[in-house]
């Protein structure tokens, strides 16, 4: 995962450069920071192409994380990031 270049997203979110991707497997996880937003010729009403560099994840990088499962949380009260973050470490 971590050689991934574009991340291709439904707009839902106002996806900007600068933002954060977090992403967790059973193998590990995973943080990209969005270089480039395309929503030109070629791309489906309302999806968009993200350029992403990988972000290594050192210790204080898993606080990023958290953070962002914890947001997803919010967003989804049918998410429980407090056992999906159990299930992954």
């Amino acid at each position: 995962m971590e050689d991934k270049k574009v991340e291709i997203r439904l707009n839902d979110r106002d996806y900007q450069a600068g933002d954060v991707l977090c992403f967790a497997n059973e193998v590990g996880r995973y943080s990209f920071v969005i270089t480039h937003v395309y929503s030109g010729l070629g791309m489906a009403e309302g999806y968009v192409a993200l350029s992403v560099e990988h972000k290594k994840i050192g210790p204080k990088d898993s606080e990023i994380i958290d953070a962002c499962f914890e947001r997803l949380a919010e967003l989804d009260a049918n998410f429980d990031s407090s056992e999906f973050l159990d299930s992954i470490k």
